[in-house]
């Protein structure tokens, strides 16, 4: 049955219902659909990695994730004072890198580093949509 279930996942199709496919694995799959994806991974409210994928050697994530924790816990705060409501993603765009952050609970967010030169955001939404509810289950457990 585990099998069966992880290999739904890995094939694209929607899994409802069941746990326990790794958070390793979802991120690197993760990096493998999401053209120009360099890194993805799950980090804690306190600016620290728990899990992460990484494509370019050059890239650190442990350093990536500290700084843009910050700016994901400002963006929320900005919108709880403005009465927006809850943030459901951070997209930052820059020369070389764009960065997406997605709250997954109240203690965990993920984030994915792409290529500018080679970003498709179409494709990232896409995939997080997808990936999203494996990776909150598993936070949550």
């Amino acid at each position: 049955m585990q099998f069966r279930q992880s290999l739904l996942y890995i094939l694209g199709k929607r899994v409802s219902g069941w746990s326990g496919v790794p958070v390793d694995r979802v991120l690197s799959d993760l990096l493998r659909r999401i053209d120009g994806a360099i890194a993805a991974g799950v980090v804690g409210f306190d600016g620290i990695v728990v899990e992460a994928a990484v494509s370019d050697p050059d890239f650190n994530p442990e350093v990536a994730a500290a700084e843009a924790n910050t700016l994901l816990i400002t963006a929320m705060k900005t919108m709880e004072n403005f009465g927006a409501g809850s943030v459901t993603d951070v997209l930052i765009t820059a020369e070389r890198v764009v960065f997406y952050l997605r709250p997954l609970n109240k203690d965990y967010w993920l984030g994915i580093a792409l290529n500018s030169s080679r970003a498709n955001l179409g494709k990232l939404r896409l995939e997080v949509k997808k990936a999203a509810p494996l990776l909150q289950r598993e936070v949550s457990s």
